[in-house]
């Protein structure tokens, strides 16, 4: 059998010469079914786009062509020498004309005849007035080029002086601006010799009210008991807190500051029932720890935050009622004995203003949470842990 490869082959060699005969019928027909090609013609509306396009271009490089090589002035300005004087010209006499003219081109022999007296008093006088003319003029244009180098002088004297003044003055003010800086680089290597700040500050918070049970009331008023008893919820009226104390502050790197100081809080509240009413009122001492960055500064104002926390210790706290029931009336009294501690954590946003050199006044509202510590007082703290606040202070570096 033969393969495919080899059968194609063999038809391959005995078809390779071989042609087939074209009958002239099927050629005439092949052209006539051809269309025949009309010649491109071009609108009139684009050749006149195509013209205009090109008359563009010229105008562009003849312009750009013309602007590359601009004209060169003909003649340069001549030097003017301040130190040229013209030269003086002198009209001559009526006389000398005469004798140009009338003096013949024949040598005069050796011996010429003596003239008049009179002729002779005539043509000196003309000589002499020719003469004063001449010295006239000359002392004109002497005195015109003495007056321009006089001016000339002047202007360039003035010129030099204004000169000097103006150095002068540009100096002086270089001198005041570098004793300024000075001054300047020396207040603030004073200022930040050590980087403390001292400060004395006030602030208050949020007031609030809540409810409590009777438990909160500490004095074991029998009256207060009773009323208890009746109704066993005692409304609370929780004042603002009141809060002063000192502040130091360390100034680190990259406006960053480090604060602590002494806080001393005043609690004061009010509650009362249907039978009777009292005050509560607490002591405390707090040490607040707060990391500062001051993130603007426009001239003698600058922007700051912080955040940190605060530890409060219990001094004392006391609390006074009055209950009467069907015209009976009794008081109690009760010194609340040491709690618990109170931490709490806050963040503050502030404004300083510079009053003088390193002192400065700010302003700095807060926000903070107090945690909770199982104390059996009722207070602000513990009623209302979310509040709010503002702190007024003043801070000086040393």
């Amino acid at each position: 059998m033969i393969d495919d490869q080899n059968f194609e082959k063999a038809i391959r060699t005995k078809l390779v010469q071989h042609e087939s005969d074209v009958p002239d019928a099927m050629w005439s027909g092949i052209e006539s079914r051809l269309l025949k090609r009309v010649p491109n013609k071009v609108p009139l509306y684009r050749r006149i786009m195509w013209y205009s396009a090109a008359a563009i271009v010229m105008g562009v490089i003849v312009t750009v062509a013309l602007w590359q090589y601009p004209d060169k002035e003909i003649s340069a300005p001549l030097a003017v020498n301040e130190d040229y004087t013209a030269p003086t010209i002198t009209q001559p006499s009526i006389s000398n004309l005469h004798s140009s003219i009338e003096s013949p081109s024949v040598e005069t022999p050796k011996f010429l005849p003596v003239s008049s007296p009179q002729s002779q008093s005539q043509t000196k006088q003309e000589t002499q007035t020719d003469s004063k003319i001449e010295i006239v003029e000359t002392n004109k244009m002497n005195e015109s080029q003495v007056e321009n180098r006089s001016n000339n002088t002047k202007s360039e004297q003035y010129d030099s002086q204004s000169y000097r003044k103006k150095l002068e003055d540009f100096e002086n003010d270089g001198k005041k601006l570098k004793e300024a800086d000075l001054a300047i680089t020396e207040s603030m290597k004073k200022g930040k010799s050590n980087g403390l700040k001292f400060g004395l500050m006030a602030s208050n918070a949020t007031s609030g009210n809540s409810k409590n049970p009777a438990k909160a009331i500490r004095t074991r008023n029998p009256l207060m008991m009773m009323s208890a008893r009746r109704n066993p919820v005692y409304e609370f009226d929780h004042k603002m807190p009141l809060s002063v104390g000192a502040t130091v502050s360390k100034s680190l790197a990259k406006n960053w500051e480090l604060e602590s100081g002494i806080i001393y809080t005043y609690l004061y509240s009010k509650y009362h029932s249907t039978n009777g009413n009292g005050s509560q009122e607490l002591h405390y001492l707090g040490i607040p720890i707060d990391i500062i960055y001051r993130f603007a500064r426009v001239k003698r104002a600058s922007f700051y935050a912080s955040a940190g926390g605060k530890v409060d210790f219990y001094l004392t706290g006391q609390q006074k009622d009055e209950g009467h029931d069907e015209g009976i009336s009794g008081s109690g009294y009760k010194k609340l004995e040491h709690e618990n501690v109170q931490f709490s954590v806050q963040a503050k946003l502030g404004a300083a203003l510079t009053l003088y050199k390193q002192t400065e006044l700010y302003l700095e509202p807060h926000i903070a949470y107090y945690i909770e510590n199982n104390s059996s007082i009722h207070n602000i703290w513990k009623d209302k842990p979310f509040n709010f606040g503002l702190t007024l202070g003043i801070r000086t570096g040393f």
